[in-house]
C-alpha cells in the first residue's frame, strides 16, 4: 500500500496502525492461545461444523467450528453471516479475534471490529492436536465466584492489625 506525500508527490510505503501508535493485532498460533486473548490475528482452516447453527434469543444465529493450524486446533463461534460465508476446507485469516473461555473450554471468536477472511482453501498444514478446547479447569474471573469474606471477618481483621495481633 502506498501513500502520496503533499509536499513533493512522492509516494511512500504506508504506515500500519502499530507505527501510527495504534493498536495492531498479534498474530498467534492456536497452541499459543489462552483465556482472555483480545485483538488477536490467527490463520488457520475450517475442518468441520460441529453442530447444526444456534439461533439465541437476540435473533443472531452461532456456527461452531472445529478449525486447526499447524500448533493445534480450537473451536470457533462465528455470528449470523461470518458463519454462513465459509465452507469447510476454507483457509481463514482472522484478524481482531479473542479468546475466551465458554462451558469449561477454550473457544475462538470474532471480535466486534473482527474480519474473517478467506484466504485459500484445502492447502495448509494442520494438526488437529492439542485440541486446546477440550473441557478443563480454569480459575474463576467471576466476582460472584470468588471467595468473599463478610463485613464482620474484615473488621475483625482490621481490629487485629490495629492491636499488633495479625491472624495472618
Amino acid at each position: 500500500m502506498l501513500r502520496a506525500d503533499a509536499r513533493d508527490g512522492a509516494s511512500k510505503p504506508a504506515l500500519d496502525p502499530a507505527a501510527r501508535g495504534g493498536a495492531a493485532s498479534s498474530q498467534v498460533k492456536i497452541r499459543e492461545l489462552r483465556p482472555g486473548m483480545k485483538r488477536i490475528t490467527v490463520t488457520f482452516i475450517l475442518l468441520e461444523r460441529l453442530r447444526a447453527p444456534l439461533r439465541i434469543a437476540s435473533g443472531s444465529t452461532i456456527h461452531q467450528w472445529l478449525v486447526a493450524d499447524e500448533t493445534g486446533s480450537i473451536d470457533i463461534a462465528l455470528y449470523d453471516a461470518h458463519g454462513e460465508a465459509f465452507t469447510g476446507g476454507d483457509i481463514i485469516r482472522l484478524s481482531d479475534g479473542y479468546c475466551n473461555v465458554h462451558r469449561n473450554a477454550l473457544q475462538l471468536g470474532v471480535g466486534p471490529t473482527g474480519k474473517p477472511r478467506k484466504i485459500g482453501d484445502f492447502t495448509m498444514r494442520y494438526s488437529e492436536t492439542p485440541y486446546m478446547s477440550a473441557p478443563q479447569k480454569f480459575p474463576s474471573t467471576q466476582p460472584s465466584q470468588l471467595p468473599m469474606r463478610s463485613s464482620l471477618e474484615l473488621k475483625a481483621q482490621q481490629q487485629e492489625r490495629e492491636q499488633g495481633r495479625c491472624s495472618w
